[in-house]
């Protein structure tokens, strides 16, 4: 059988401003679908330096306030033939590089000081029974290949993007085990790897099921639907262990957008979430650039920019009116005074997406 020929490896890198891994958290959701081709070999079949890489790569040259790159997204039905093959087959990955190109592309991130993370899920990405059913299995198929897939490619970590709607306790035990399962394979990995997860808007909100929970008396969201699901997945335990799921968790981003501002506040979705997860879990609060995908939601800069339709917090999710404005500065003045993690922050979706809406002096 012949060897494969190894992956060359870059050169030093001059280029690029490195992040700070001590400060509150950025963590920006990157499309697989929408990266530029490159490669990083030369015509002789040489490497390219990382500073060639960081000209030509949109990836590698993300910017430094990012302290997190998800790289979005990977079916949770997932398989890897190994960097011999060079392909995504399997993967779910839309990257119109290859994996060697990739892989020299984090390589850049990472001597920029930033974390890359594959995100498993997403809206388009369902069929999670595969990875459910491995929790607690010793050499799972899928979680192999997510194990071997990080170590192929040097990444980081995994983000945990489960978007099956439902609370009931069907789908909330198999998003536990899910959460499970990705910790397993990011445990094999080794490392220092971590495990994110992408919380549903309303998932830590109180609901009829939640009414014992000491946090929820005399409290019901306006919403239905996953309304609750993370609150309940999190109070999950790991057979065996006593640990909780909550537990397994490094980093929650809460997508706090497309969720409207009639009857949604993000500074409440975050304060509950952060109540269910240990002190030593980082969590953010989600943005998207204005204007979102749909449900009319306006994101601005300012809280004087706050004039226009979309822009202002009619009613959180309890009916309590005017909570504030629906802008950068109101959240990330909240991070500043919340005193619980130092390191939590902001999370967007998504790093390439350009503003297409203005309101007041800026976006």
């Amino acid at each position: 059988t012949p060897t494969p020929t190894p992956t060359p490896t870059p050169t030093g890198l001059t280029k690029g401003v490195k992040a700070d891994q001590t400060k509150r958290v950025f963590t920006g959701y990157y499309p697989s679908w929408s990266d530029n081709w490159f490669t990083a070999f030369n015509e002789d079949g040489t490497a390219k330096s990382l500073d060639q890489v960081y000209t030509e790569s949109k990836l590698a040259k993300v910017p430094a306030q990012f302290t997190h790159v998800q790289l979005s997204f990977a079916d949770p039905n997932f398989s890897w033939n190994g960097m011999t093959a060079n392909n995504w087959s399997g993967t779910g990955i839309n990257f119109n590089g290859t994996p060697k190109d990739i892989k020299a592309a984090i390589q850049v991130l990472h001597a920029r000081n930033i974390k890359v993370i594959l995100a498993v899920g997403g809206a388009n990405y369902n069929n999670w029974t595969g990875l459910v059913n491995e929790a607690g299995v010793a050499n799972g198929p899928i979680k192999t290949a997510l194990k071997n897939f990080m170590l192929d490619l040097g990444v980081d970590g995994l983000d945990v993007d489960y978007e099956v709607g439902g609370a009931d306790d069907v789908n909330v035990t198999a998003y536990a085990k899910a959460i499970q399962t990705m910790r397993e394979a990011v445990d094999a990995a080794g490392g220092g790897r971590i495990l994110t997860l992408a919380g549903w808007s309303t998932g830590a909100d109180c609901t009829a099921a939640t009414s014992s929970d000491a946090g929820c008396a005399g409290k019901v969201s306006y919403w239905t639907g996953s309304a609750a699901r993370e609150r309940l997945a999190f109070k999950k335990t790991v057979p065996g262990t006593g640990k909780t799921i909550a537990s397994l968790l490094n980093v929650v981003s809460v997508m706090s957008y497309d969720a409207q501002t009639l009857h949604y506040d993000p500074v409440v979705a975050y304060d509950q979430y952060r109540s269910l997860l240990p002190a030593t879990t980082i969590v953010s609060i989600g943005l998207e650039t204005a204007a979102e995908g749909w449900a009319g939601g306006q994101l601005v800069i300012n809280n004087a920019d706050a004039v226009c339709s979309g822009s202002t917090i009619s009613a959180d999710q309890y009916g309590n009116a005017n909570p504030g404005t629906y802008s950068v500065e109101r959240f990330a003045n909240k991070m500043l005074t919340a005193n619980t993690n130092s390191r939590d922050g902001l999370m967007l979706w998504h790093i390439l997406k350009a503003d297409s809406a203005a309101c007041g002096s800026g976006i």
